[in-house]
């Protein structure tokens, strides 16, 4: 049976980075992530394959203030360092009615051009069904954060129905209970068909509550410029902003809950519903 395969819109990480706290609880911290619409498939070569993470340097890289750098990466190798990240599989239908099937592969989240692209694909057969595969990756048991800066900058794909997303989920889900009982936060989540604007959620609880901000851009969009989102963990509270050409902006303002006090994990995705 003849199928085809088309390539949508893409999101891209540029750069990771974790901080954390030079006095007090501590904190970990700043990644950054890009997103770029991309139609080229991830190029193998015939060179040897280099997976570094980044050369730069702590005096190279802005940190804030009160913060020391953890880890970061630059995406500056060929591949995907699996000794940073874990790439997920799961299953149409997994959570939320989502059409995609994640699978990890690098034809899907891929290192090109010193970022990590997160390829959605779309398939038709000869029949017209349709079908859809996406990419998803995490830092679980590598780089799990529990409180301080995290931070990402991104550009996002356009188009109904993506959902992508910079998000935390704890490392150990089992400790509370699944989903929503063992907490989600959520750093940045845009619509597809609406980009100028960024959703920060903190999820918890059984019954579910949520607790969102969002903050809307008044010039250009997530799309076609790259922003970065960021938030500040401690034990008290979840502060959410918007770093806009360098400017910082206050996005989802204070959660005014205490997080769950466990580790995080990092993950990147991209979804697509109806």
């Amino acid at each position: 049976m003849t199928k085809k395969h088309v390539k949508l819109t893409a999101a891209v990480l540029s750069a990771m980075m974790l901080a954390s706290a030079l006095t007090g609880c501590g904190s970990k911290a700043e990644e950054t992530t890009q997103a770029e619409a991309t139609t080229e498939a991830a190029s193998s070569g015939d060179s040897a394959v280099d997976t570094s993470a980044t050369d730069v340097s702590e005096e190279e890289v802005e940190v804030p203030a009160g913060y020391h750098l953890v880890w970061h990466d630059e995406f500056n190798g060929t591949e995907l360092n699996e000794d940073d990240w874990n790439r997920e599989e799961h299953k149409v239908g997994w959570v939320n009615h989502e059409l995609q099937e994640y699978i990890p592969s690098a034809d899907y989240a891929f290192v090109k051009d010193g970022e990590l692209v997160i390829q959605p694909t779309k398939t038709e057969d000869e029949d017209g069904n349709v079908s859809y595969v996406s990419g998803r990756v995490n830092t679980q048991n590598k780089h799990d954060i529990k409180y301080g800066w995290i931070e990402a900058r991104l550009k996002v794909p356009q188009g109904k129905g993506y959902l992508p997303a910079f998000w935390m989920m704890p490392q150990e889900e089992e400790h509370y209970g699944q989903w929503p009982k063992c907490g989600e936060i959520d750093i940045m989540e845009v619509l597809g068909d609406n980009i100028t604007t960024n959703y920060g959620t903190v999820h918890y609880g059984e019954p579910h509550k949520q607790n969102q901000g969002t903050y809307t851009l008044q010039d250009g969009d997530f799309a076609n410029e790259y922003h970065t989102f960021a938030i500040e963990w401690n034990q008290d509270l979840l502060n959410g902003t918007a770093m806009v050409n360098s400017i910082m902006r206050q996005m989802i303002g204070s959660l005014n809950i205490r997080a769950d006090q466990r580790s995080h994990t990092l993950l990147l995705s991209i979804s697509h519903s109806m």
